[in-house]
C-alpha cells in the first residue's frame, strides 16, 4: 500500500502546508517560537503516517499511526494558543480544527481496520 494514496495522509499534507503558510504571518518574535513549533509539529503528522504505512507489520504500523494522532493533538493545542494570541482568526481556527478532527477520525478508522482479524477484513472486501 502506498501512503500517498490514503486520504488521511493527503489531508495531513495539506494541513501541514496550511500551517506553514499561517506561521509565516506571525509576528517576527514568534517566527522562531510558536510558529516554528507549529511547523515542526505539523510536518510530523504526514511523516508519521508515511513511516507507519511503509512498515510491513501492523505491530509496527499502528504505533506510528497513533503517533500521528498524538501530533495532531499537540498541533491543536498550539493552534488554539495562536488563536488566543490573535495570530489566527476564528474562521481559520474552525477550518483547521475541523481538518484535524477529520484526519484523526480517518487515521483511527484505519487503525481499527488494521486491528480486525484477517477473515473479517476479507469478508468486508468481498461484499
Amino acid at each position: 500500500m502506498n501512503y500517498s494514496e490514503l486520504t488521511f495522509w493527503q489531508k495531513s499534507r495539506t494541513l501541514a502546508t496550511e500551517v506553514f503558510k499561517i506561521a509565516q504571518t506571525f509576528p517576527e518574535i514568534e517566527q522562531n517560537g510558536l510558529g516554528n513549533q507549529m511547523r515542526r509539529t505539523a510536518i510530523e503528522i504526514p511523516t508519521a503516517i508515511a513511516t507507519g504505512i511503509s512498515r510491513n507489520y501492523k505491530e509496527k504500523t499502528i504505533p506510528k499511526l497513533s503517533e500521528a494522532i498524538d501530533y495532531s493533538h499537540q498541533l491543536e493545542s498550539q493552534i488554539l494558543l495562536a488563536s488566543d494570541l490573535e495570530y489566527i482568526n476564528e474562521e481559520k481556527l474552525d477550518e483547521l480544527l475541523e481538518e484535524m478532527t477529520a484526519i484523526r477520525k480517518m487515521t483511527g478508522g484505519f487503525i481499527r481496520y488494521m486491528n480486525k482479524p484477517k477473515a473479517e477484513k476479507t469478508e468486508k472486501a468481498e461484499s
